[in-house]
């Protein structure tokens, strides 16, 4: 409920600020100083306009105040005792001078809040202490202009004069407090995204986030305001890809890093963050995926807005794929076979390399990274993104015949926990036929008839020829 102007005049303080001009006794000032305090409240906490009780000095140590407000002075000593003929009490006249603004006088001057002194929100007029018929001045205080994050402007102000202090002293310095009330700004937005276009990953992968929020504004309410991430082991935070931005304007200061080998934190200047009140904020970042990661099993990442009256939290979860296989003879699937070696390649016939931080492909074979059956004729490979991949033998186990044929297989990320027994692959390798040829005692029989056979049949051909051509002749 919007309060009377005439209350707002009873905000005065009567107190001796010694950042100002202390007040002082005089008999007939020409001049006199009101100085205004603009305080603003959060929402719901605007007290109720009250006489000055002292207890206003604690607000400026409680609230801040607020620059950027536009006051406007009207001199209304004419329509104050055109009323006051009319039988008007001094506050009757106030209230209705006060109800009815600029109409009521004319306009003398305005000023903006600004910091003086390093108080913020403080606007000073010096002002005629008198008319020109010696009487005693009457000004309306008009807040014409006001910043988006206050709820509504403060009511008109009438002063009239003489204002006394204590010890019903005239003063020459007079104080104003006029108060306004926040907009009920919601909490600040927060998400935290995968900027990229899969969700899955090959071991070494650097995969990019971001955080992003909007600055309050009634930023300067707060006392905190800290962003942050927090990533599983299988993720490593690289530092040097850390930019903060907003609006697409990058941050080089004003704020605090705190590195972890996981994660960061981001501890923000309040001060500092006055100037992107109502903007956007965009933190974005790497992580690289390590060779803790396991298979199928999700790899989060929490994303954290701490701003003090209260906390939010976001989580992003990646994966890394695996594919198992299992080395047998053909026809013979219960015969495990050892020491089998192959490589992998991918789509572009690359081969997949092993380095210290991952895995990477490379064109070069003598770099591929070897995979070998064990005792069990198992082998396998963990940390490669969904796709499709082809194993190359480039040994086969002793005594078997090594594969010419390259072996497709897919990687797919699943959740099963059964993930040890699923997807085995087989793959097979012929045994080699190593013993001479040695036929048995029938065998042997069979041949000697055969070779018999053969030496009649030629010579009855030959025998035939010979005598067809002794005719002829």
């Amino acid at each position: 409920m919007k309060k009377l102007g005439w209350l707002s005049m009873c905000l005065f303080l009567l107190l001796f600020k010694p950042a100002f001009t202390q007040a002082v006794t005089a008999t007939e000032p020409d001049m006199v100083q009101i100085t205004l305090h603009k305080l603003l409240f959060p929402n719901g906490q605007l007290p109720e306009n009250q006489p000055s009780d002292g207890q206003e000095k604690e607000l400026l140590q409680t609230y801040r105040g607020l620059n950027g407000v536009t006051f406007q002075v009207y001199d209304v000593s004419e329509s104050f005792y055109h009323l006051r003929e009319k039988g008007k009490t001094v506050e009757e006249a106030q209230t209705e001078i006060a109800k009815n603004g600029v109409s009521s006088g004319t306009f003398i001057t305005e000023t903006t809040t600004a910091t003086l002194n390093n108080e913020d929100g403080i606007a000073s007029f010096s002002l005629a202490a008198k008319d020109h018929k010696k009487r005693e001045k009457a000004y309306l205080f008009i807040e014409s202009k006001a910043p988006e994050v206050v709820k509504e402007k403060a009511e008109n102000m009438v002063v009239v004069l003489p204002v006394y202090g204590q010890n019903d002293q005239e003063l020459s310095s007079i104080h104003l407090y006029p108060k306004n009330e926040e907009n009920n700004y919601p909490d600040p937005p927060f998400e935290k995204v995968l900027e990229e276009t899969r969700d899955n990953f090959t071991i070494g992968d650097k995969i990019t986030y971001s955080l992003h929020t909007m600055i309050p504004m009634n930023i300067l309410d707060y006392q905190k305001f800290v962003l942050s991430d927090s990533a599983d082991g299988a993720l490593t935070f690289l530092p040097n890809s850390l930019t903060i931005s907003s609006n697409g304007q990058k941050l080089s200061e004003g704020f605090v890093i705190h590195t972890k080998p996981h994660g960061f934190e981001i501890a923000f200047s309040i001060p500092s963050l006055e100037k992107y009140a109502g903007k956007n904020m965009t933190i974005s970042y790497q992580m690289q995926l390590n060779s803790t990661a396991q298979a199928n099993k999700e790899i989060n990442n929490h994303g954290t807005l701490d701003f003090g009256f209260g906390i939010s939290t976001k989580k992003v979860s990646v994966y890394t794929g695996s594919k198992q296989f299992v080395k047998i003879e053909t026809n013979k699937p219960n015969k495990r076979l050892a020491g089998a070696v192959f490589l992998i390649k991918n789509k572009a016939g690359n081969y997949l390399q092993r380095t210290a931080n991952g895995y990477k492909w490379t064109s070069n074979e003598s770099d591929a990274f070897h995979l070998t059956s064990d005792k069990n004729g198992a082998f396998s490979i963990i940390g490669l993104r969904t796709g499709d991949y082809w194993l190359k033998e480039i040994k086969a186990p002793s005594g078997y015949i090594l594969s010419e044929t390259e072996i497709p297989f897919t990687i797919s990320t699943s959740l099963s926990e059964d993930k040890e027994t699923v997807g085995i692959l087989k793959v097979v390798n012929k045994k080699e036929n190593s013993r001479p040829f040695l036929p048995k005692t029938n065998e042997t029989k069979n041949i000697l008839l055969v070779i018999v056979g053969m030496v009649f049949a030629s010579l009855a051909i030959w025998l035939f020829i010979k005598k067809r051509t002794g005719v002829t002749k």
